[in-house]
């Protein structure tokens, strides 16, 4: 295994992310695949995991028209 700066520093990343997952009380996931894959790739309860999707909803929020000057 060759460790450089980069390699320590992605596994020190990891093992942050890893306790900062155990300990808090929702992980809001963005993507039905991160929704998925997160209690089988990092162990956590699939209760812990909300999917709440990225984007806007155009047939409610509508753009204001802008009149050219």
């Amino acid at each position: 295994m060759n460790l450089t700066k980069e390699t320590i520093r992605e596994s020190l990343y990891l093992i942050m992310e890893l306790q900062v997952m155990k300990r808090v009380d929702r992980i809001i996931a963005v993507s039905k695949i991160v929704y998925n894959e997160f209690p089988k790739n990092f162990h956590i309860p699939p209760e812990k995991v909300t999917y709440i999707p990225n984007g806007v909803d155009t047939d409610y929020y509508k753009p204001a028209k802008i009149k050219n000057q």
